[in-house]
């Protein structure tokens, strides 16, 4: 019996990879089941080390072409380590937060670069494992948006007075922990659609195995999500197209005209979002106004402490001051005030600025900075900060340089989901937990994939049995290079 199982999974370990990574990113999302999401995690490294078993070449392969970004990344966690024990208060907090953080990362970040490792031998299809983290996404965006019209429905049939679709859609969230992580991830399907839609509109190829309904049906439900979770993604989405379109102009050969009129439908719909946004948003009216009272606080540190809602400055018309607006700015400002007070950092941890805040008046702990850039200067410094910078700039350069000279799809889907994810990092805490694991783990994919093709065919100019569901032989590989 040992046996046998044993032969079924050295020739078959490959073909469970693809639905334990599809498991992975369905059960990431999913609150209160860590131990299962540990679990699948843990099973799919280990067939995939199992699938790869005899293939060191492809390791020192991995290795040297993704050695700068190795190297930062090496050098981000080490330098995240010394803080933890030489400068920040609280060590073994620090320490904690690194395991659960960072290590937990590193593995799925170690998956992502497994599963390219195999679509490189030819052992799966890449197209395919793009396609299954695909629905993985759509399936999330479309229980957001079930959770969100059956409480509009439920509140509709009550015969109670509407409260009002912001106050109603407040908590949804789907099967995720709320509207933060349920509008990350309509972004990020988001980039998978309009990646796909510049693909097949302007160089007639296909990243995804579907249908052109779905592609549109998925649209419509990242709209319905965005729209549901209180248009949280509403900066972000502006960017992403605003990038996608610079990144096409900047494009080579004769699909760089096809480009300009694919941007022209682009450009409004970006300001088509912008304008919309502003205009439905009661917090862009008061922002200035609110900035300035934000300044003018005396120990906003004490204000993100102890001051409740009753306790809120008024607006020089004495209006209330919108909470959301004035919460958020005070923790920029408190945020700026600890990195230079501790430009060396104070221990890396999601929730760095509350922790410190916690140091200062016992209280407020579980408070985070609502933006993941200061949660890593708060805990890394300025050293931290840098590095961390640097392996982000360093995937976008070889990203783009890999599209615009090869025309690698891979590269522009990798490209966009760096600046979907950045853009947020900006706004809200997201580099924490499973949304920091999905980051990784599809970052750790493309770009592994973008690096060992680096010098062979791109996608758009490799054999069909290479860009779609055929897996190719060996002599075909050795054709494609």
């Amino acid at each position: 019996m040992i046996y046998f199982i044993q032969e079924h999974l050295k020739q078959n370990s490959h073909r469970f990879l693809l639905p334990m990574a599809g498991l992975f990113l369905f059960v990431l999302r999913i609150p209160h089941i860590l131990i299962l999401r540990e679990s699948v995690l843990f099973i799919s490294i280990g067939l995939m080390f199992y699938a790869l078993r005899g293939h060191k070449k492809t390791f020192f392969e991995i290795l040297a072409s993704l050695r700068v970004q190795t190297i930062l990344y090496g050098l981000f966690i080490a330098w995240a380590i010394v803080v933890a024990l030489f400068i920040s208060d609280d060590t073994m907090w620090a320490l904690t937060e690194i395991k659960t953080q960072l290590v937990m990362g590193s593995l799925a970040l170690l998956f992502g670069v497994g599963v390219a490792a195999l679509a490189r031998q030819g052992t799966i299809n890449l197209r395919t494992a793009l396609t299954v983290i695909f629905w993985a996404l759509a399936v999330h965006v479309a229980a957001i948006d079930i959770d969100g019209l059956y409480r509009i429905i439920y509140e509709l049939g009550s015969g109670e007075p509407f409260i009002g679709l912001t106050a109603l859609t407040r908590g949804v969230g789907g099967m995720t922990i709320g509207p933060i992580d349920g509008s990350l991830l309509a972004s990020i399907l988001f980039v998978f659609l309009l990646t796909e839609s510049i693909v097949r509109a302007i160089y007639k190829k296909r990243l995804l195995r579907v249908s052109n309904t779905v592609i549109i049906v998925s649209l419509a439900l990242v709209a319905l999500c965005s729209l549901l979770t209180g248009m949280r993604n509403v900066v972000e989405v502006p960017i992403i197209i605003s990038s996608a379109i610079l990144i096409l102009l900047a494009s080579r050969g004769a699909a760089r005209k096809k480009a300009l009129y694919f941007s022209l439908i682009l450009v409004p719909l970006a300001l088509s979002i912008i304008f919309l946004t502003y205009k439905s948003d009661k917090r862009w009216s008061d922002f200035f106004d609110t900035f300035s009272l934000v300044m003018a606080q005396e120990e906003p540190a004490k204000v993100i402490a102890f001051t409740t809602t009753s306790h809120y400055p008024r607006l020089p018309d004495n209006r209330r001051v919108n909470i959301s607006n004035f919460l958020r700015l005070t923790k920029y400002r408190v945020g700026i005030d600890i990195i230079r007070e501790n430009p060396l950092g104070v221990g890396f941890g999601r929730n760095a600025f509350g922790h410190y805040i916690k140091k200062l008046y016992n209280r407020g702990a579980g408070t985070n900075s609502d933006s993941s850039f200061l949660d890593i200067t708060i805990g890394t410094g300025l050293v931290g900060v840098a590095l961390f910078g640097a392996l982000i700039f360093t995937i976008l350069a070889r990203s783009f340089r890999a599209f615009r000279r090869r025309r690698d799809f891979y590269a522009l889907l990798l490209l966009l989901l760096i600046v979907c994810f950045t853009t947020r990092m900006v706004f809200d805490s997201v580099l924490r937990d499973h949304l920091l694991e999905i980051f990784m783990f599809i970052t750790g994919l493309l770009s592994t994939r973008v690096a060992l093709f680096e010098a062979g065919p791109a996608l758009s100019l490799q054999p069909r049995s290479l860009r779609y569901d055929k897996v190719p032989t060996p002599a075909e590989r050795m054709k494609a290079v």
